[in-house]
């Protein structure tokens, strides 16, 4: 199963957990599973399927498995994220700001 999420003109997505390249998520297809990789390996010690933008909300994918992710490498305008299974749950989170005036 996938789904995709809109990503807007100069929105930036950060996290999915400990990885070994760029900070900035956007141009980049990672998958994500836990497992020991050791030391030559891309493959990290904390993987979390949870990603957040500069728009101010994020995704958490809730699956043990692998989770596959395309942060605007497919396509420039979308985030993309599948799961090999029938069924999965994910969340879209908010922040919600406030301003106070003076």
């Amino acid at each position: 199963m996938r789904e995709q999420m809109d990503i807007s003109v100069g929105e930036l997505v950060y996290g999915l957990g400990e990885r070994f390249g760029p900070f900035v998520k956007n141009g980049q297809t990672i998958d994500i599973w836990n497992e020991d990789g050791g030391t030559s390996s891309e493959q990290s010690y904390k993987n979390i399927p949870f990603y957040v933008t500069n728009r101010g909300y994020g995704v958490f994918t809730n699956h043990p498995e692998m989770v596959s992710y395309e942060i605007t490498s497919e396509n420039v305008s979308r985030a993309q994220f599948s799961v090999p299974a029938k069924i999965w749950i994910y969340f879209v989170i908010g922040v919600r700001t406030s301003k106070t005036c003076s």
